[in-house]
C-alpha cells in the first residue's frame, strides 16, 4: 500500500519513503495501472532538480506516464463525479409526423473500424476501451454474444410526441435513462461499462452536458454543439430522414488532447426510412417487452443505420478547421416496430 507522505514522496506500509517518479516508473513497468496516485507535476519537478542520467531517467518516465497510465496534471483539478445530479435538457430535433408514437426498438452493432495511425498515435486517449469491446463482440458467435455482449444487441422502447407549436412534427422523448444519441457518444469514449451523469451547468456559465467516466479512469464532459434533421428523397420516391448531433468531448481526467484549436468530438448520425411491416426481417411487427402490444393501426416499420464517429481536435491555431478524419467508426442497425402506449396495452 502506498500513501503520499511529503512533497514528491510516497511512503510504503514498511515506512520507506520512495521518490514519486521512481514509484511511478516501477508500477508502470510492473504492469500496474496507476490512475490517480500523484500529480504529474511532482515528477517533472523532481526531474528538474536531478542531474545526469537520473534527470534523463526521471524526465523520460514522467513524459511516458500519460500514455501508460492515462493520467494528466489536470486530473487533480477535476475530481470524479460521484453524486447524482439534476437532468439536463436534450437539444431537440424535429422529426416527421410518421415518427409519432411508441416504438419497440432493436439495435445491433455490426461494424467497428479504427484507423491504424490512430492506434499508433492515440489521438483521443482512453477511447480504446470502446473499439476493443466492439471488436470482441463482433468476433463472438451468436450464443456468446447474447451471453457476454448483450449491450451490442440492445432492445428498448422509444417514444416520439407531437412538437409544441404550429409547425408540427415530432420530438423524441426520453422518459428514463440516457437519451440514445448521448448514450451512443458516451460508448465511443468510455465503452460499454462507462457511466453517464447529466449536469446542469459549469463554473464558467456554459451549458452543462454529460460527465462520462471510463472504467479505466478517464473522464470527459460531453457537450452538444450542433444538431440537425433533414428529409432526403430516394430515387424510388420514398423518403429518408437524417438526424445528427455533434458532441464536443473535453477531457477532465486523463491525457488531454484539446488545445487552442478546440476539442475532440463525437458525431452521432442516424438515417431512418419507412418500410412496410411485411418487409421486416422478423416477418412482421414485433415487441420487446412482455407487457407490450403491437400497434396494428400503423402499417410501417422504421429501419435505420446509425454511425458514431470519433473525430480529432481542430489544429492548434486560430480558426483551425476540424479534420474530417474518422478515427473510430461504429455502425449499428436499428429496427423499430409500432407498439401501443403502455397505459393502453
Amino acid at each position: 500500500r502506498l500513501r503520499q507522505c511529503g512533497r514528491g514522496q510516497i511512503e510504503t506500509d514498511g515506512g520507506d519513503a520512495l521518490h514519486v517518479p521512481i514509484v511511478c516508473f516501477v508500477l508502470a513497468c510492473s504492469g500496474y495501472v496507476l490512475l490517480r496516485a500523484v500529480p504529474l507535476a511532482l515528477a517533472l519537478q523532481s526531474a528538474a532538480s536531478a542531474s545526469g542520467w537520473r534527470r534523463g531517467l526521471l524526465l523520460g518516465t514522467a513524459q511516458a506516464l500519460p500514455s501508460v497510465i492515462g493520467f494528466s496534471a489536470a486530473a487533480e483539478e477535476a475530481p470524479l463525479v460521484k453524486e447524482p445530479v439534476a437532468p439536463v435538457e436534450v437539444q431537440s430535433i424535429t422529426f416527421p409526423d410518421w415518427f409519432l408514437g411508441d416504438w419497440a426498438c432493436v439495435e445491433e452493432l455490426f461494424n467497428v473500424n479504427v484507423r491504424e495511425e490512430f492506434v499508433a498515435t492515440g489521438a483521443v486517449p482512453g477511447t480504446q476501451v470502446g473499439f476493443q469491446a466492439g471488436r470482441a463482440a463482433l468476433a463472438a458467435d451468436a450464443n456468446e454474444r447474447r451471453a457476454n455482449y448483450g449491450w451490442s444487441l440492445r432492445r428498448e422502447r422509444r417514444l416520439w410526441l407531437s412538437s409544441a407549436g404550429s409547425a408540427g412534427g415530432a420530438n423524441e422523448v426520453t422518459t428514463a435513462g440516457t437519451p440514445p444519441r448521448v448514450r451512443a457518444a458516451a460508448f465511443a469514449l468510455a465503452g460499454p461499462n462507462g457511466t453517464i451523469q447529466a449536469v446542469t451547468g459549469s463554473d464558467d456559465g456554459t451549458p452543462g452536458g454529460w460527465i462520462v467516466s471510463s472504467p479505466i479512469g478517464f473522464q470527459w464532459r460531453l457537450r452538444s454543439s450542433q444538431v440537425f434533421g433533414r428529409l432526403d428523397s430516394e430515387k424510388e420516391g420514398s423518403l429518408k430522414f437524417r438526424a445528427a448531433e455533434l458532441f464536443e468531448a473535453k477531457t477532465l481526467v486523463g491525457l488531454r488532447t484539446d488545445g487552442p484549436g478546440g476539442l475532440p468530438a463525437v458525431s452521432v448520425s442516424t438515417v431512418y426510412r419507412r418500410v412496410p411491416a411485411t418487409d421486416s426481417p422478423t416477418g412482421g411487427r414485433f415487441k420487446v417487452g412482455v407487457a407490450d402490444d403491437v400497434d396494428s393501426s400503423r402499417p410501417d416499420l422504421l429501419q435505420a443505420i446509425q454511425t458514431v464517429t470519433v473525430l480529432p481536435a481542430p489544429p492548434p491555431r486560430a480558426g483551425g478547421v476540424r479534420p474530417d478524419i474518422p478515427l473510430i467508426t461504429y455502425k449499428s442497425r436499428l429496427l423499430l416496430s409500432p407498439v401501443l402506449p403502455v397505459a393502453a396495452s
